[in-house]
């Protein structure tokens, strides 16, 4: 990484944050407007494929275009000979995972309106630009100083469509975090679509509900066979302050196959209303 260049593009770069197959991750100080940002930086071994600095930027670029406050702003696109990098916004606040360990599993009321704010934003990702995230999860959601919950990364996103391999870029491996995984991805499906993000988002519901995530406590294997094959407790039996409603709606957005879930984000939106309102959602 080209620390000096990226200086001189007028950033001072604090401490890394994230390190990933693809991405390395600095929290920077931009002079010029003397305001803390992120930088999301192409690591050398993936700039130096021309295929992947293209998905990196066109992502990026397809983001940006998404007006939505669950979405952290991108500022700026940066590509100088083989460094590219993503000025991004920075949310001082803590992910929905530090949350969690801190205070351990939030109201449900609180987790329906965090959720719910999420979904404009996955639901608009998709319908705008067809876009699959891959790698929602508790770490990557930070609440920002108004408590409004934010998606902070898109590493692994990518552009789906019926001639699209979602697994092209992965080396043939399985990639994103197993516990948030769907069992589509656990298999290595190589065609994905908005209900692969459902799942993911169930489980985030899941941890946020109980204090735990799917499957966790295993190894990896384990865990992705278990996505696959077994089922997770209703949520309300861990966690008695939940209703049974709410466990039907996690219960609905988790099912194995991506058909028998939510058949548009909107749907999902207006269970949660019914639940917000103490009225019987349609997926009990």
């Amino acid at each position: 990484m080209n620390k000096t260049l990226i200086e001189q593009h007028g950033f001072d770069l604090i401490e890394q944050v994230d390190d990933s197959s693809r991405t390395v991750v600095w929290k920077a100080l931009q002079r010029s407007l003397e305001r803390t940002v992120i930088l999301r930086i192409l690591k050398p071994e993936a700039a130096a494929n021309p295929a992947e600095v293209d998905h990196f930027l066109t992502i990026a670029r397809r983001i940006a275009r998404i007006k939505s406050d669950a979405i952290a702003s991108i500022f700026d696109i940066v590509s100088h000979g083989d460094l590219h990098y993503i000025v991004m916004e920075h949310v001082e606040g803590p992910s929905l995972e530090e949350l969690v360990s801190a205070h351990g599993p939030l109201p449900q009321d609180q987790i329906l309106r965090i959720i719910s704010s999420l979904i404009g934003s996955v639901s608009h990702m998709w319908d705008s630009a067809h876009i699959v995230h891959r790698n929602l999860k508790s770490a990557t959601i930070r609440l920002d100083s108004r408590g409004i919950a934010k998606i902070m990364d898109f590493g692994l996103a990518i552009i789906a469509g019926p001639n699209v391999d979602a697994t092209a870029m992965d080396g043939g491996h399985i990639v994103g975090t197993p516990c948030f995984l769907s069992p589509e991805q656990a298999q290595g499906a190589n065609t994905l679509n908005t209900q692969s993000d459902m799942y993911a988002l169930g489980a985030v519901c899941y941890h946020l509900a109980t204090g735990i995530v799917p499957f966790e406590g295993q190894d990896v294997v384990s865990i992705l066979t278990a996505h696959i094959k077994h089922q997770i407790p209703p949520p309300h039996r861990l966690n008695p302050a939940l209703s049974p409603s709410f466990s039907w709606l996690v219960h609905r957005l988790m099912m194995k196959n991506p058909s028998n879930r939510y058949a548009c984000w909107e749907d999902v939106l207006k269970d949660i209303r019914c639940l917000l309102e103490g009225t019987p959602p349609s997926c009990i």
